[in-house]
């Protein structure tokens, strides 16, 4: 039976130091990805996603696991990733920052057999938490009442499966030590995405974008519905400006990071540690929590609004 211990937080927030520094000390025989974007075959660079010797040496799985124009639904992930760990038997480490993926695989939730329809989920992702709650009221009132008042991705969720008409079954929840990445400081986290942009750009961003619009179309609902890709198709369609591309990238995974924080604050399993901490320090905080049975904390989280996304 395999020991599970997930490293969660926000866009940016060196989760992925953390856990390859963490699977040397722990020997541990996988890192299961659980990251909704770095599952799809050519988003790479705006992914951030483990290159070629980084997947060999700490043994990813769940990357790469279907091409862009391709359904592909938590249910879908869950039975990947319950192949992985049926044949592991020591620690196993799951990273990401989709919080949805994560809370499926590891505590459980009703989910629809069928994939999520792309289109359905990008209009749905346009609406606020109130108008979501709104929309399915009228779908699903049962829903309604049974999900957390605050638990935005949990409603957006309910209301996709109650417009498309899908059934639901359960999953199964897992044991596990959660482990999340936090600024104190949110001005360090917004040096960390803009630096991070820089960067994604600086490695071919726009390149790889395009390339894969050419392959799979520019409306692809994937592309379009991800942040960096979409910023990067308006540059192309001339409609963003080079000098403002870096600015509306960081912006709206900004935005991102916030509604990540949002997600995991909610979860009173997760122990928190300092994301400017030297790593060394995360490390050994991590190896500390790990060795011993510490009841969680949650952080004292200040967030300040962005503007709507689009």
């Amino acid at each position: 039976m395999s020991r599970l211990i997930a490293i969660v937080g926000s866009t940016a927030s060196g989760k992925t130091a953390l856990t390859h520094a963490l699977a040397k000390e722990l020997s541990s025989q996988a890192i299961l990805a659980a990251d909704s974007r770095q599952l799809y075959t050519g988003l790479d660079i705006g992914t951030a996603k483990p290159s070629p010797s980084e997947r060999q040496i700490y043994n990813y799985q769940l990357l790469d696991l279907a091409s862009i124009d391709k359904r592909f639904s938590l249910g879908d992930f869950v039975k990947e990733a319950d192949q992985v760990l049926a044949k592991i038997d020591g620690t196993a480490l799951i990273v990401g920052g989709t919080g949805f993926y994560l809370r499926g695989l590891l505590e459980g939730l009703r989910v629809a057999n069928s994939p999520a329809d792309p289109e359905l989920r990008a209009e749905l992702l346009a609406l606020s938490l109130e108008e979501l709650k709104i929309e399915l009221q009228k779908y699903n009132p049962q829903a309604l009442e049974r999900i957390h008042s605050g638990d935005y991705y949990r409603f957006l969720r309910a209301l996709e499966i109650a417009k498309s008409g899908e059934e639901e079954r359960e999953l199964p929840a897992r044991e596990c030590l959660w482990l999340g990445l936090t600024f104190s400081d949110r001005s360090l986290l917004q040096a960390s995405i803009e630096a991070r942009t820089v960067s994604m750009l600086s490695a071919g961003l726009i390149e790889e974008t395009r390339a894969l619009s050419e392959l799979y179309g520019a409306d692809n609902p994937v592309l379009v519905g991800t942040i960096g890709y979409k910023q990067v198709l308006a540059f192309l369609a001339g409609d963003l400006g080079q000098s403002a591309l870096a600015a509306e990238i960081s912006l709206r995974t900004r935005q991102y990071a916030r509604r990540q924080l949002i997600w995991f604050r909610q979860n009173r399993k997760i122990h928190w540690i300092e994301a400017s901490d030297c790593l060394e320090s995360q490390v050994c905080q991590a190896m500390e929590l790990i060795g011993g049975a510490v009841a969680p904390k949650p952080p004292d989280l200040e967030l300040k609004r962005e503007p709507k996304s689009i």
